[in-house]
């Protein structure tokens, strides 16, 4: 939860930085400041707020395309996890065995990896 609203955070103040208080958007948009000037041509200050908006969406979007895209646990954590559930599950069924009056059988789970 933390990671996200550090990320969502970012993005938003790396897009402020870009559009408001460095040269890159004079850089890559010259047309929207006046010769020689960090001033903006009259009437382009939306266009500077319509790119910022643009742009921060794309990247949270693109944030949003990787959280879902990869998974929150490593696939050996997920087997791990599993094997410990089975063997879980299978001393409780031999509890439950024992308590019937059944012999245990003794189980393995070589079988998993």
């Amino acid at each position: 939860y933390q990671r996200r609203v550090m990320v969502a955070l970012s993005i938003f103040t790396n897009c402020m930085i870009f559009a408001f208080a460095s040269s890159q958007m004079e850089f890559y948009f010259p047309w929207l400041y006046q010769d020689d000037s960090t001033n903006l041509v009259d009437g382009s200050g939306r266009y500077v707020v319509a790119i910022c908006w643009g742009f921060e969406h794309i990247l949270f979007l693109m944030a949003l395309l990787v959280w879902h895209i990869l998974p929150s646990t490593p696939k050996w954590v997920r087997i791990v996890i599993r094997k410990q559930q089975y063997q879980a599950m299978m001393a409780a069924k031999s509890v439950r065995t024992q308590k019937k009056g059944f012999p245990s059988v003794p189980t393995t789970t070589s079988f998993l990896f």
